[in-house]
């Protein structure tokens, strides 16, 4: 029996014993753990690459943005020093020099810009102190004082603390017993040689803020400054405790240019610079990643057991099904065997007529048809041949194949001819309640003169076969079929001549889906023609094969009645 498509699939997920195959499901539930583990950390990864990133460059905009600042407070430093020494060296040799007092006053003293400055001379016949303003540090005065003579007598380039040329800036920090400062020496060459000093010191604030970080670019910004390399020796000025220093976590660093010398600014952001989210997003994406490894894993489980389930149950229909196709099989040899007891055996000898059939059921076709024929002696020199198919297939078809078949041949047996057995049996069918329809031909051929008799109800017309090998369907009226309606059925006579052929056949000869029927009838002719001079027995086994291939889409009957040739003339 075939069995539906479906239940094939459900043959293949079980194995050759029908249990179901579990080990998979483990497989699947670590193959989605795995791959939701890798994914997620990966998107979450990425997600804090990119943020890292993102702040980094936040950070190093907001760093830029803050040594522009710090520039401009360098500037503010340098400028009353420029501009002093650059008024008095235009002052001529031996005259007051009244622009230092006047320029430098307002910015030296407490809390202003510098706490001392003060104006030198530097000859090649000595160094002397022209005027000085704020606090006379006498340790720094004679340090300098030192240094610049030393510099004048050698004729050399003036030392670090002086520079060759205005209007670069000499910038140092100074340690004493007080407090820290910043020196700054600013020189210009004098017209009558030598050059004009201006000097100025800087206090370094007790609690190492700079005034700069009061400016909104500092805002939520922690900073250190350095004067050159960032070292604690090098500190100058941060909003941090310098014991915690140097500053850790994400930093930038960005170098001001200042006088001869380099500030570093090293800046932090106290608070998250591209916002909440974006530093939270990792945590999300692990989140959400592990909410939906933990749906799918659940989701897994579940087809997992509901395949095992289906797995079960397709074991158990495959077993019901084994034990159906045994049962069926039973069935339908049963039904073969009825259906072939039905069929005759033998076939009647006549002399002068030879008698050939061949049956084959259809291949896919898993019940029973109704198609038979019949041959029997109805004289000492005549036979009787029926060939009919009654619609569908199963016992009821096989119960109607037997009425047919019977109730003509106990027809013909009595002496009735073709058309009249016909009508009587279509009148006995026609009362019945079955509605199953039954095609059938019917012939009477006398041996000894060759005379045929037929009529047709609704079954495909006979084919005469000459002796040549040409083949044509023989010209019957139409009448309906049995089981339709009582009513005549005009007999057709023709002469079968010496060594020609009378072939019946039902319709599964000739009929293929998707094609006509004239297609099939042309089919037919060809081939009768090409098998015409085998002999009997074969020509109706070669006929079907030609025709049907190897597997029949329809129950196929053929019976075959060939005159014997005149006999030779004695010789």
């Amino acid at each position: 029996m075939a069995l539906p498509g479906w239940l094939l699939r459900a043959r293949a997920l079980t194995g050759a014993s029908g249990e179901p195959r579990s080990g998979r499901g483990s497989l699947l539930s670590v193959g989605i753990l795995v791959v939701g583990v890798v994914v997620t950390g990966l998107l979450a990864w990425s997600c804090h690459r990119a943020d890292e990133g993102t702040e980094r460059r936040l950070l190093r905009v907001r760093a830029d943005q803050a040594a522009v600042v710090l520039q401009a407070a360098v500037g503010t430093i340098v400028e009353p020093l420029e501009s002093t020494v650059a008024a008095e060296a235009t002052v001529p040799a031996g005259r007051r020099r009244p622009a230092f007092p006047v320029l430098l006053a307002p910015e030296v003293g407490d809390g202003r810009l510098f706490v001392h400055a003060s104006l030198w001379e530097v000859r090649s016949s000595g160094v002397r102190m022209v005027a000085s303003l704020g606090e006379d540090r006498l340790l720094v005065r004679r340090r300098l004082e030192t240094r610049l003579r030393v510099a004048a007598a050698s004729a050399a380039p003036a030392p670090r603390t002086v520079p060759a040329r205005a209007p670069n800036v000499t910038v140092q920090r100074i340690t004493g017993a007080g407090q820290d400062r910043i020196g700054y020496a600013l020189g210009r060459d004098l017209s009558g040689g030598g050059q004009l000093v201006v000097y100025a010191e800087r206090r370094i604030p007790a609690d190492r803020r700079a005034a700069v970080d009061r400016d909104p670019a500092f805002v939520g910004l922690d900073y250190a400054i350095y004067l050159g390399t960032p070292s604690a020796d090098a500190l100058t000025t941060t909003d941090q405790q310098p014991a915690s220093l140097p500053l850790d976590g994400v930093t930038a660093t960005v170098p001001v240019p200042f006088g001869d010398q380099t500030l570093t600014l090293v800046v932090r952001a106290r608070e998250r610079l591209g916002g909440r989210l974006s530093g939270d997003l990792p945590w999300l994406v692990l989140l959400a990643g592990a909410a939906i490894t933990a749906g799918a894993l659940l989701t897994g489980r579940r087809l997992t057991r509901a395949r095992l389930s289906a797995e079960r149950d397709a074991g158990t229909i495959d077993g019901l099904y084994r034990d159906l196709d045994a049962a069926f099989a039973v069935q339908s040899d049963s039904f073969g065997r009825l259906q072939r007891a039905l069929l005759p055996r033998t076939t009647p000898q006549v002399c002068g007529l030879e008698v050939a059939s061949h049956y084959r059921a259809a291949a896919t076709e898993t019940e029973v048809g109704g198609d038979w024929f019949s041959a029997l002696g109805v004289a000492e020199r005549s036979i009787a041949v029926v060939i009919g198919d009654v619609s569908g297939h199963g016992i009821d078809a096989v119960a109607e194949m037997a009425r047919a078949r019977f109730t003509l041949r106990a027809l013909l047996a009595e002496g009735h001819g073709p058309g009249e057995a016909l009508a009587r049996t279509a009148a006995q069918f026609a009362d019945g309640e079955d509605w199953r329809i039954i095609t059938a031909a019917v012939g009477v051929l006398d041996a000894d003169s060759g005379e045929a008799t037929i009529c047709s109800a609704g079954h495909p017309p006979p084919l005469l076969v000459h002796a040549d090998g040409r083949a044509s369907l023989l010209d019957l009226v139409p009448a309906a079929p049995l089981g339709l309606v009582a009513t005549r059925y005009p007999e057709h006579r023709f002469r079968l001549e010496p060594d020609e052929s009378l072939v019946l056949y039902t319709d599964g000869l000739v009929e293929r889906r998707a094609e006509s029927p004239e297609v099939g009838q042309a089919r037919l002719l060809e081939v009768v023609s090409r098998l015409a001079g085998r002999p009997v027995d074969d020509f109706a086994e070669a006929l079907v094969s030609a025709m049907t291939g190897d597997a029949a889409g329809d129950d196929v009957a053929v019976l075959v009645v060939r005159r014997a040739g005149a006999p030779a003339p004695p010789g």
